[in-house]
């Protein structure tokens, strides 16, 4: 299986234990590495792509940083998924939020409905 860095995560050095913190900015994963896998990942460029089979020593660490979105597909491009991701729930904010608008006409109330999808969209 062939995998890369998540453009999202942060890789810092603990020097007093040798080990690494990684963090996914998108989800808040926050994992601590020993010194084999810390090092593998820190010395990978942003886009490299990398065989977890090439790395038998550290095959279930980078197994479990890929189940917790630490190491991604070769073929996400995770920006424009965090784009589709985050421009499909701000709509989803506005698609039932109906609003209600009393005016007073002359002697009489007028009723107005609006739907903000409708307007949006």
């Amino acid at each position: 299986m062939k995998l890369k860095n998540s453009f999202y995560k942060e890789i810092i050095p603990i020097e007093e234990t040798g080990e690494f913190l990684i963090y996914n900015l998108i989800n808040g994963g926050l994992n601590v590495l020993d010194a084999k896998a810390g090092i593998f990942l820190d010395s990978l460029q942003q886009e490299e792509v990398f065989s977890v089979k090439d790395h038998p020593e550290i095959t279930s660490a980078l197994m479990e940083l890929e189940n917790s979105g630490f190491l991604v597909h070769p073929s996400l491009d995770e920006r424009a998924n965090y784009q589709h991701v985050y421009t499909e729930k701000q709509r989803r904010k506005f698609q039932n939020n109906s609003h209600i608008g009393i005016i007073l006409k002359g002697n009489s109330l007028v009723l107005i409905i609006s739907s903000l999808l409708n307007l949006i969209c």
